[in-house]
């Protein structure tokens, strides 16, 4: 039993050390604004969408940041209104939006990805 313990003992330390985790990397709050107010800036809501009785639609964005900071892999993860005209426009600007400052982790550029809110108010 004696000896049980002295072995607990000798591992516990070890199994606490192993559940440290890495820092998330956030994107910072001027590089959200800068996509922010490309998004604002370029977006055109489709015409098609003025003739229904539609007064919000609501989308979250996930995409990846990658190496060089420019946006990758615009995925739709979530929509409140089905509008194909709505979504092709919200892919067509974020695949035109500017590069902003790559990230780094252990002073290493690395891919990250983001999920991002996006409103179309029509009233």
């Amino acid at each position: 039993m004696k000896q049980l313990f002295r072995l607990m003992l000798f591992f516990f330390p070890l199994v606490l050390s192993a559940q440290e985790t890495e820092p998330i990397a956030t994107l910072p709050n001027e590089d959200f604004q800068k996509i922010m107010r490309h998004l604002q800036s370029n977006y055109q809501v489709p015409d098609e969408v003025f003739n229904d009785t539609i007064k919000r639609i609501d989308y979250r964005v996930q995409f990846l940041i990658n190496d060089e900071g420019r946006i990758t892999e615009p995925e739709i993860t979530y929509k409140t209104t089905e509008c194909t005209a709505c979504e092709k426009e919200l892919m067509r600007v974020l695949k035109r939006t500017p590069a902003v400052n790559p990230l780094y982790r252990d002073d290493k550029k690395i891919k990250v990805s983001f999920i991002m809110p996006f409103v179309i108010r029509l009233e």
